[in-house]
């Protein structure tokens, strides 16, 4: 099934971020859950490209149609695991490619 949306997980040493980004009235956004506060973080996309400014708590209706969205995503899929730390020669590595 296509979809109209681009779902992403982080999970770095004590951190667990789920994101969505997707169109929600023509406005590009981005929806970001911490699954472990439940803290949530909305980006409009196209007046915030940096994403400074947190719009959840003035757009409380687009939080309310994707958290759900977000939420269904990941209940099927197989959780993340940390495996423990990241090693200095893993960090030495990832930070060449410009993952960190």
């Amino acid at each position: 099934m296509a979809s109209d949306a681009v779902f992403g997980e982080s999970l770095d040493e004590g951190f667990n971020y789920r994101m969505i980004a997707t169109r929600e009235d023509g406005v590009p956004y981005k929806l970001v859950l911490d699954a472990a506060s439940g803290r949530v973080e909305l980006y409009d996309l196209d007046a915030d490209p940096n994403e400074l400014e947190n719009v959840a708590g003035t757009k409380a209706e687009v939080v309310r149609v994707l958290r759900p969205r977000l939420e269904d995503y990941f209940e099927g899929q197989p959780a993340l695991s940390a495996g423990g730390p990241t090693d200095a020669e893993t960090k030495k590595k990832l930070r060449s490619l410009g993952y960190m």
